[in-house]
């Protein structure tokens, strides 16, 4: 399951839509044997908002590098959120959207790891 990634209900985070909820990209970042048995289950958002695109916790996903995002996307690592798998993942979601290929999911790593202080951005 690390690197499916689901449409969830999430709280606008666009002060026009505010008390509003849209739906969003959810990358789930924990791997298939926890999943199963989790009640709550790990990952970041995604948006076709890309003004933040360069910050180093961020992953920028260009548009045709993944086949089911038809428009450029930036998976945000700076916020982690964590859903309840009954309500949010099996019920009202069925089945991911699809999955990001390795290489995508290594930029995740990187950048979880220089939200979370773990590793230090890169220097330009």
């Amino acid at each position: 399951m690390r690197g499916h990634v689901y449409l969830v209900e999430a709280d606008a985070d666009d002060p026009d839509l505010k008390g509003q909820t849209i739906t969003k990209y959810f990358v789930i970042l924990q791997g298939q044997a926890f999943f199963r048995k989790k009640i709550r289950v790990s990952g970041v958002l995604a948006t076709s908002n890309t003004a933040a695109r360069d910050k180093p916790w961020n992953v920028y996903v260009p548009v045709g590098k993944v086949d089911f995002w038809h428009k450029d996307t930036v998976i945000s690592c700076g916020d982690v959120y964590s859903y309840l798998v009954e309500e949010q993942v099996r019920q009202k979601l069925g089945r991911p959207v699809g999955a990001l290929p390795n290489e995508v999911m290594a930029e995740v790593d990187l950048a979880l790891a220089i939200s979370l202080g773990l590793a230090d951005p890169p220097s330009h």
